[in-house]
């Protein structure tokens, strides 16, 4: 399977050191916690801690899968297939 992960927000890119990573996972689907959890933004720190805090969205940022801005403590569990598009921006 292979997502797109686009980082919108300057603060998280600059964290990060990319804009726009490919990302190979097995299998035909996961759930989100997984995906971010295997991509890495600082030496210590995934993309999922980096993004989430108390399994929300951290409140100056905006995560979006395919479009659909993903909001409450559900959105950890987001299936996502192959060619999944995550965006991450900074909260406007």
């Amino acid at each position: 399977m292979r997502v797109i992960f686009n980082l919108h927000s300057h603060f998280a890119a600059e964290t990060a050191g990319w804009r726009a990573k490919e990302i190979h996972f097995e299998g035909s689907e996961a759930v989100l916690e997984d995906i971010l959890k295997t991509v890495q933004f600082t030496d210590s720190e995934t993309a999922c801690s980096f993004i989430f805090e108390n399994g929300e969205v951290k409140e100056h940022f905006r995560l979006f899968v395919n479009g659909r801005m993903q909001t409450g403590s559900k959105s950890l569990e987001t299936t996502v297939k192959d060619n999944t598009q995550i965006h991450l921006t900074d909260k406007h």
